[in-house]
């Protein structure tokens, strides 16, 4: 008699509890949890955005192809010499470079690299007659008037520079002092030939026109010029923009891509990434001609016409002229 009285219950407890299992079950598969082959952002697609599906979220970045062209010494009067400068930028390696200096020496032009702790380098207004042109590279530090007095001399006699910009960055101070702002640091030179390194970086939230990554901007040609020949897109790792003061004596190149934007202000515009003056060339970021970057988009294509450029292969444009009235170049919405 006892034994039945714990049977009974025993027994509906047991029936309760495959039920509640049947109706668990029943909702799961009815709610796609558990199936297969399928993930929670397949299944929920109407909350799940196109950009963050598994097979978008990662998107694969420009392929690296192409090769760099540098014209030989037969094309150019003879094999070329470049001064590849960083004694205005502590802290910058110029075998970052490395890829372009060897196009360079393999088409039998020279490189002359002066880094910052050189102290046999004596100064332009003393060496910049021993080359054809002159590379001064991510320059924080600011030109002597006697520098920026001598390249001036040597691009109205023919020589070419190309200066090599990067946006503003904050460094650690170290132990004892705060977080440190580095800008550009040839903006007199620059100024000089009527164009001027933003004070800004660039970004583009549209997955679409970016390298991976928001701040690896790409930018576009917008007119003819030999330094954009056959150039569809270059891809800037982190890059800033160029203001033409007088559009008169300098001409604005590939504007970055519909869309970007600055990131201190948030305004769209039309930033163009390049500039150039007769044998004066300036471009606000340096990423695409680094060993890692160089071979991104059509920066290959890109760098041969800089080199090309450099070495006298064309001259398409007047030699250059002092800036004068401003007239500006730059955009916004």
């Amino acid at each position: 008699m006892a034994e039945g009285r714990f049977v009974k219950p025993l027994a509906l407890f047991v029936v309760i509890v495959l039920a509640l299992s049947v109706v668990i079950a029943l909702v799961a598969v009815t709610a796609g949890v558990g199936v297969p082959g399928e993930t929670d952002g397949q299944r929920l697609e109407p909350q799940s955005p196109t950009q963050f599906q598994p097979e978008t979220v990662v998107r694969s970045p420009d392929p690296e192809t192409g090769e760099i062209e540098v014209p030989r010494g037969a094309q150019t009067g003879g094999p070329g010499r470049v001064l590849l400068d960083t004694r205005f930028s502590p802290g910058v390696d110029a075998s970052a470079y490395g890829t372009v200096q060897d196009a360079l020496a393999g088409a039998g032009h020279s490189v002359t690299v002066a880094a910052p702790a050189d102290e046999s380098f004596e100064g332009y207004q003393q060496s910049l007659e021993e080359y054809d042109a002159l590379v001064l590279v991510e320059p924080v530090q600011a030109l002597s008037a006697g520098d920026r007095e001598a390249i001036q001399e040597f691009t109205e006699d023919g020589g070419r520079v190309l200066v090599l910009a990067e946006p503003p960055s904050v460094v650690s101070g170290g132990l004892l002092a705060g977080p440190e702002v580095v800008s550009f640091g040839a903006s007199q030179l620059t100024d000089s030939y009527g164009m001027q390194v933003g004070s800004d970086e660039l970004y583009n939230t549209d997955e679409t026109t970016t390298d991976n990554n928001f701040l690896a901007v790409y930018a576009t040609p917008d007119g003819l010029s030999s330094l954009t020949a056959d150039v569809e897109q270059v891809s800037y790792d982190r890059g800033s923009f160029v203001i033409v003061s007088n559009t008169n004596v300098a001409t604005p190149l590939l504007p970055a891509v519909e869309g970007t934007r600055a990131m201190k202000t948030d305004r769209t515009g039309t930033y163009h990434t390049a500039a150039r003056n007769g044998n004066f060339l300036l471009v606000a970021d340096a990423s695409f001609m680094r060993d890692g970057e160089v071979y991104d988009a059509d920066n290959e294509v890109f760098v041969s016409n800089v080199l090309g450029y450099l070495l006298g292969a064309e001259s398409d444009e007047p030699a250059g002229e002092p800036a004068t009235e401003s007239q500006g170049s730059m955009a916004l919405d």
